[in-house]
């Protein structure tokens, strides 16, 4: 009998199982879909993937270092998930929105997909109109991004450098490394100039829309999953007025920080999850916690007896704390050796529940 006659079933069983779980692009990279594959497994396996922006180029009193993390320095663990921003790429920056060299952020990205980590990519880009940060609002600029807007050709080259540094993205033997791509998030908030008070949600669903469709297509990016994080929500209707439809998305997400009030962010945190949970339920999608920390961790036990409660038995598959940055000692959402949660980090990171990258080889 040929070969490729006992193989087929196999083969037909592979489409089958592709049809049915289903992507926002339907010519994913295999490796790109083992990725989605694995993070729905996280989910319903009940385990919950650790992650950290920044986290190998920059920490508390350092900057640059190769081989090192804050995290790794207080547990000897890397973490699973690592956050990165393309922000400054829109206009050819040799340098992101936080100083790392885009040279240097393509290395980490390509070496943690070596290690069996998971990378996950945002982009706080410049307003369009004026030139300023991504925090300038007031102007009603994603309207004027669409096609036959003023800004569109303008935003088209900006997604065109975009493209080309994600198609960079690659190892040594040409394989695109998989991206959970997570633009224009938190757009609930009026912080952002995409945010709900300057764009109407039929002009940010089209938006995210033709970025979507624009990469794929035009640019023939295959190593893309869509990640839709608005801040934490109030209801499932509030979530659903800007979501940019099931075919445009591939993972649900929030952002839900923790300020002066833990009580609140538990009520807020566990709110928000569970409206996704069933959202996420309805899809036949994987959900996530895409930001989340208390700046400085002022709380001992903020990991084992704020977040761990939140994250553990909800089918949750990654949670990812903001950056310790490297300039501003009062800016940091993850220990460093010797801070005051460090101990509980441990212990956190030691349930089995919580997944960092060296537990990556059993999925």
């Amino acid at each position: 009998m040929k070969k490729w006659l006992i193989c087929l079933p196999l083969f037909l069983a592979a489409c089958t199982a592709r049809e049915r779980i289903g992507t926002v692009d339907d010519r994913l990279t295999e490796e790109t879909y083992e990725t989605y594959l694995r993070i729905r497994e996280f989910g319903q396996r009940n385990h919950t993937l650790f992650g950290q922006q920044d986290a190998t180029v920059y920490g508390i009193g350092w900057s640059g270092d190769e081989n090192r993390s804050d995290v790794e320095s207080v547990c000897g663990r890397r973490v699973g998930l690592y956050g990165w921003d393309i922000g400054g790429v829109e206009y050819g920056d040799s340098l992101n929105i936080d100083g790392v060299p885009f040279d240097r952020i393509r290395r980490e990205i390509v070496a943690a997909y070596e290690r069996g980590g998971i990378n996950t990519v945002s982009w706080h880009m410049r307003n369009p109109l004026n030139g300023e940060s991504s925090w300038s609002p007031g102007d009603r600029v994603v309207g004027m991004m669409l096609p036959g807007g003023a800004l569109h050709d303008g935003y088209r080259q900006w997604l065109d450098r975009a493209a080309a540094f994600i198609g960079s993205l690659r190892t040594a033997d040409g394989t695109p490394v998989p991206v959970l791509f997570r633009p224009f998030h938190e757009n609930n908030g009026e912080w952002f100039w995409w945010g709900a008070p300057y764009a109407s949600a039929e002009e940010y669903k089209s938006l995210w829309r033709f970025t979507v469709d624009y990469l794929i297509r035009e640019h023939d990016l295959h190593n893309l999953l869509f990640v839709f994080a608005p801040n934490y929500l109030s209801s499932r209707e509030e979530y659903l007025s800007y979501y940019p439809g099931d075919d445009y998305v591939d993972i649900w997400g929030t952002d839900v920080y923790c300020f002066d009030d833990i009580a609140y962010f538990r009520e807020v945190a566990a709110r928000a999850l569970d409206i996704l949970r069933d959202l996420a339920r309805e899809s036949d999608k994987p959900y996530a916690l895409t930001e989340t920390g208390q700046e400085c961790v002022r709380e001992p036990q903020w990991w084992t007896q704020v977040l761990q409660p939140l994250v553990t038995d909800r089918n949750l598959s990654y949670v990812m704390v903001w950056r310790n940055a490297y300039n501003r000692p009062d800016h940091y959402y993850a220990p460093y050796p010797g801070q005051g949660s460090a101990e509980d980090f441990v212990r956190f990171v030691s349930s089995p529940s919580i997944l960092m990258e060296d537990n990556m080889k059993t999925y």
